[in-house]
């Protein structure tokens, strides 16, 4: 395997996680992203994992046991509509154990140097999910996993999540609240939903100063968004992350329904590469990317593109 790859994770049985008619979260994300990065010439230059479920130790590294199997046991009744937004249907538990793998697959994988960095196409997203609540699409939360994972048992000191995905992620944000091994950023739009992610939300006891929001307006514009992007990395170097995971939602685009901060396909590209420039000064180019939100087809299509050849040809 190529250690100086990008690897893209995907697996069949996320298109099986039916949320229902009309859902915006839904197998055709995939779809176009798959199809994006065909038309962009990208397909045969990744290195391409299938991933395996995540066992149900790794998933309670970050929730609750009842959490654990009240998903399972919706998953088994067929189809379940937990809230408002948020769907269970029989494959689903299948898909949120396999997402939350592909996770902890690709923090082994770039840490063991098998490949530089990664992205994971999955679904369900996982942003939202509190420790022991599914909510905003989300079941099990695949980046929370994954930090975890790195830290607890990889051995990690220090990973920095960050969020741009065009909602907060108040799951993440509310695992790690009290853990100062995991810096988590996120830049957001405001008053969006979950309503959370204020400016005063900055962690508790050991962990206070190691969370950091920016709720932005409406819409924000391309310019404005990079500064305060790059205003975030300023105040976590001094951290000094050994890993950098993205909540990687394309909903944070021009074009998107739910979301829309005014980015655009080469905004994506050139976030991608300053992360990637901010991981490397730390001695290592270990970047981790997963998929949240993105709802408009042709937006994830070309931005989930523009992202990836950002991974595949980043050089410091």
């Amino acid at each position: 395997m190529d250690s100086t790859g990008t690897a893209f994770f995907f697996h069949d049985i996320f298109l099986r996680h039916d949320t229902g008619p009309y859902h915006p979260e839904n197998f055709e994300r995939l779809n176009g992203i798959v199809q994006g990065i065909k038309h962009a010439g990208l397909w045969e230059k990744l290195t391409h994992v299938e991933p395996v479920a995540a066992t149900e130790d790794q998933i309670l590294l970050c929730h609750t046991k009842r959490h654990y199997d009240f998903i399972r046991e919706c998953s088994q009744r067929g189809s379940v509509q937990i809230d408002p937004d948020t769907h269970v249907s029989a494959s689903s538990f299948d898909a949120a154990l396999v997402a939350a793998g592909a996770a902890v697959q690709a923090v082994d994988g770039i840490l063991q140097g098998k490949y530089r960095n990664a992205f994971a196409a999955v679904r369900p997203p996982g942003h939202h999910a509190t420790a022991d609540c599914a909510m905003g699409f989300c079941l099990f939360n695949n980046i929370a996993v994954a930090a975890r994972y790195a830290v607890e048992v990889c051995g990690l000191k220090r990973v920095l999540i960050m969020d741009w995905d065009v909602h907060h992620g108040n799951g993440t944000q509310d695992i790690f609240y009290n853990d100062p091994s995991v810096i988590y950023v996120s830049l957001h739009k405001k008053h969006h939903y979950p309503g959370t992610g204020w400016e005063h939300e900055t962690g508790e006891g050991a962990a206070k100063g190691t969370k950091f929001n920016f709720p932005l307006d409406r819409i924000t514009g391309t310019s404005t968004y990079e500064e305060y992007f790059s205003l975030a990395l300023s105040r976590v170097a001094v951290f000094e992350p050994e890993f950098v995971m993205i909540s990687c939602g394309f909903d944070a685009h021009q074009r998107d329904p739910l979301g829309n901060l005014g980015l655009k396909n080469e905004t994506y590209a050139r976030l991608t590469r300053e992360l990637m420039m901010f991981a490397s000064q730390f001695g290592h180019q270990r970047v981790f990317s997963i998929l949240e939100g993105g709802y408009d087809d042709q937006a994830l299509s070309h931005a989930s593109a523009a992202h990836i050849h950002a991974l595949l040809n980043f050089n410091p």
